[in-house]
């Protein structure tokens, strides 16, 4: 068996691994602990499987480094209800009220024209919480970054660990598999309009697993994948 077989055999077993996680944990628990479970176990499950490639060694990212928090991000709903509940659990009222400003700021949704919202002081605020796109996007060259970040011609091509990408997709399959299943909306969110949708709908992520179109109108753009 090629080397590209076994992979292939590793990102379908990932795939059907999550999709089955993700049934279990809502077929018949459909709480705003459930929903939350899932998202944690999601991001766990991601983080570890790249964690364990052996190209994690030469990954270039680390704390600080900001040049691809420009780039557009999308998340599923589990997602947005967890990134909620952490700002809701880590951020005072003030500081709560003051980010769901800028969450609604006009063009604050138009992907790739500002850094994230959740970036300060050069680093992710929320990264213990942050998306599986941004967990997934792992690259090889920093310098390489920072030259695409002061230039947008320059060509990307070969910065960025393909085989985290790909494991990576195969996980976001795999949930969305799941949540297809359950009937549930596996849509993909722009990340500001949706963690502010989630943050401001009562009960939201009860009665998105009741099925219910929590995130209806928020903002959709093509996934940027890894």
């Amino acid at each position: 068996m090629s080397e590209q077989d076994h992979l292939d055999n590793r990102l379908e077993a990932a795939l059907q691994r999550q999709a089955a996680e993700t049934i279990q944990a809502l077929r018949s628990d459909r709480t705003n602990a459930a929903v939350l479970r899932l998202a944690e176990q999601v991001h766990g499950a991601m983080s570890a499987a790249i964690d364990a490639l052996p190209s994690k060694a030469q990954h270039a990212c680390a704390p600080g480094c900001f040049f691809c928090c420009y780039l557009p991000v999308d998340v599923l709903a589990p997602e947005a209800f967890r990134i909620a509940a952490h700002l809701k659990r880590t951020r005072s009222p003030g500081q709560l009220a003051e980010l769901v400003y800028r969450l609604a700021a006009p063009g604050r949704h138009a992907p790739g024209t500002h850094p994230c919202v959740f970036l300060e002081q050069g680093r992710c605020s929320i990264y213990e919480v942050r998306p599986m796109v941004c967990r997934g996007y792992n690259s090889l060259s920093k310098e390489r970054c920072e030259a695409y970040y002061a230039d947008a011609s320059v060509d990307l091509k070969g910065t960025k660990d393909r085989v985290a990408g790909s494991v990576a997709e195969a996980i976001e399959d795999g949930i969305i598999a799941g949540l297809n299943a359950l009937g549930l909306d596996a849509q993909w969110y722009e990340l500001s309009s949706a963690v502010l949708r989630a943050l401001e709908a009562t009960d939201g992520a009860e009665r998105w697993a009741g099925g219910e179109g929590v995130f209806e109108g928020c903002d959709q753009m093509f996934q940027w994948y890894c």
